[in-house]
């Protein structure tokens, strides 16, 4: 098992500081090689697993199942085997932003010992709420093995929801400048360039969007429609939930876990010179982000 890297389009970094929303389809956890496992000795696949609730539940992309380790100290690793490409990390539904001074590394390697091909991907990390998305510089590709690795100064047991690993996908073009994801009323919001999501809030609080995007498809380098079919694929055409972060540079702790209520891409081109129109319906996953 071995992992390379390469540095993140500059163009995909640039246009997620101007605010602009990205999804993540696919998930490099590999069950072909091991079983997640939480330690509190060393860290490493040989570790026993003191699981509490399965650590399996961290990876199976339904976060109202949350793991922990069956113990109490102040260092704790999670970790699994990765195969894919990933520049992006999730947390969800955690309760780790409730323990004071907790902090988390991420650190990947060739080998379950973590001594081949080692790096720190992700360093004191911090949460101010119970979902965080986190992005790197770098895509890394091929496989090996991850741990996310979390530390406080007194003792404590992590929770927590989902410990994602993907590949983010940047859109150009925004699908509703100015609107407030977290309305508990039906809104609808037009950005310049006529690209609409109508937000339905039921009672319960879910979000069920309607999202309607123009593909802004100019720059070859980062379109619009690429990208989009880019992330149907990382969701096995629809089949699989995604992450929806609508504003990561401003609101990295605003992560949505969604599915698709349609499994079919349908982007209808927009006149003879035109982009294209990505029209789709997605309803989020519980627990619901905001809700108490």
């Amino acid at each position: 098992m071995t992992w390379s890297a390469v540095a993140s389009l500059a163009l995909e970094t640039s246009t997620r500081a101007l605010d602009r929303p990205l999804l993540v389809g696919s998930h490099v956890y590999d069950p072909s090689v091991m079983l997640p496992l939480w330690s509190n000795a060393t860290g490493v696949i040989t570790d026993p697993d003191i699981s509490g609730e399965p650590a399996y539940y961290a990876v199976d992309r339904a976060k109202f199942r949350q793991t922990n380790p069956d113990d109490s100290t102040t260092d704790f690793w999670l970790v699994y085997a990765f195969n894919g490409d990933f520049d992006t990390f999730a947390i969800l539904n955690g309760s780790l932003h409730l323990v004071t001074g907790l902090t988390m590394d991420i650190e990947i390697a060739d080998d379950g010992a973590f001594t081949t091909n080692f790096a720190t991907i992700a360093t004191g990390v911090t949460f101010t709420g119970s979902e965080y998305m986190g992005f790197m510089n770098y895509v890394r590709s091929g496989s090996g093995y991850v741990r996310f690795h979390f530390s406080a100064p007194s003792g404590f047991t992590p929770y927590l929801g989902e410990a994602w690993l993907g590949r983010r996908r940047q859109l150009v073009s925004a699908p509703a400048q100015g609107h407030d994801i977290n309305a508990r009323a039906s809104t609808v919001a037009t950005s310049d360039n006529g690209s609409t999501q109508t937000v339905r809030a039921l009672a319960t609080g879910r979000r069920v969007p309607d999202v309607l995007i123009h593909t802004n498809d100019r720059d070859s380098t980062l379109a619009d429609t690429d990208t989009l079919r880019s992330f149907w694929s990382d969701t096995r055409n629809g089949a699989l939930p995604f992450l929806w972060c609508p504003l990561p540079a401003s609101a990295q702790d605003t992560v949505y876990l969604l599915r698709h209520t349609n499994k079919a891409l349908d982007l209808a081109k927009i006149g003879p010179v035109g982009g294209f129109d990505f029209s789709q319906q997605w309803i989020e996953q519980p627990p619901f982000v905001g809700v108490v």
